[in-house]
């Protein structure tokens, strides 16, 4: 086993939020401009994350170029966008595989507790078949009490029906596991960008409301832009430039190279976007990311930074408390021994 000298630092991300910016309060050019970029994002990403699937199953790409240049000369744009797209359409792939692996452990684990669950149950039934036959044996010798009898009547045919009421919902259950196990070994279960849910609900909820579903599906698709950091610079972003003196976070526009003014005020963990900001140049840990998130009439802007994970201090010599937060109560229990 490989030791962990003293020089290495660990790094966790923390999150700190933004108050909401209203596209009232913008110039109605600068708005726009912002959701035109996040639908560019977003357009970028779905288009990378098709090709990303077609690469994983072994079909050939239409292309020659790497696809951060196919992805650059299709939409007419700086390397930023499609490098942001991608990383993203990366990780994103990489997570369906995590979540299709698990979903496949657990079906396989389902089947055998289900296997399980009806050999038990026929190993009971046949115990009652057993029984039903001693019964029946002292019948035809003419031994059977009135207890045998109401033991037969009330006790152990109810409870014989009842385990093959059980057993015929197991092996239902087992058919429709190994079914689900079969397809999940056969095709691989990609994302829905958008929601599986609500493109099912076009002929449910939103039936006869075609233009209403559209809108709505179109907005969960692109509510979001995601910008990796990056810890060579000044700014620790490439896109978004945080003036810590002036409190002011300008966003640079993929058209026309415009530059948007946004004054905001970022609050839980704010000193940790701060320090990463204020470290030199291509130092671990200053990389920040920024997420911003469309909420129709307004959007927030997230940062996510890189900070050095605390040591925890455990000290159980004089006991523990736990505490469990309840919605109307906090309950707290101490233990000293």
């Amino acid at each position: 086993m490989m030791g962990i000298s003293e020089s290495e630092v660990f790094f966790v991300k923390t999150i700190t939020c933004s108050d909401r910016v209203y596209y009232d309060e913008l110039l109605p050019e600068e708005a726009q401009a912002i959701r035109q970029d996040i639908q560019l994002v977003h357009s970028i990403l779905h288009t990378a994350y098709r090709y990303l699937t077609l690469k994983a199953r072994g079909i050939p790409l239409p292309f020659e170029e790497s696809l951060h240049k196919e992805l650059k000369r299709r939409y007419h744009t700086n390397d930023y966008f499609p490098l942001a797209a991608l990383w993203e359409a990366q990780h994103q792939l990489k997570a369906d595989f995590e979540n299709h692996e698990r979903w496949k452990k657990s079906l396989k684990a389902r089947v055998k507790s289900v296997e399980k669950k009806i050999r038990k149950t026929e190993k009971e039934i046949q115990r009652l078949d057993k029984q039903l036959a001693q019964l029946k044996q002292k019948t035809k010798l003419g031994k059977q009490t009135r207890e045998d009898y109401l033991e037969e009547v009330q006790v152990l045919r109810p409870n014989r029906k009842q385990l093959k009421n059980q057993r015929s919902q197991l092996i239902f259950k087992l058919n429709r596991t190994q079914q689900q196990l079969n397809t999940a070994n056969q095709k691989m279960r990609f994302t829905c960008f958008g929601g599986k849910k609500l493109s099912r609900s076009r002929t449910t909820v939103y039936a006869g409301n075609h233009e209403a579903w559209l809108e709505e599906y179109r907005y969960q698709r692109n509510k979001t832009m995601m910008i990796p950091g990056r810890r060579q610079g000044k700014y620790s972003n490439c896109l978004f430039k945080y003036h810590l003196e002036e409190g002011v976070l300008i966003y640079r526009c993929s058209s026309e190279n415009r530059e948007i003014r946004l004054k905001i005020q970022f609050h839980a963990n704010a000193k940790e976007l701060e320090r990463a900001v204020k470290l030199p140049h291509n130092t671990p840990g200053k990389a920040v990311a920024y997420l911003l998130e469309d909420h129709k009439k307004y959007f927030i802007i997230k940062a996510v930074v890189e900070m050095e994970e605390r040591e925890l201090m455990e000290n159980k010599q004089d006991g523990v408390i736990g505490i469990d937060i309840n919605a109307d109560h906090i309950a707290v229990s101490e233990t000293d021994r």
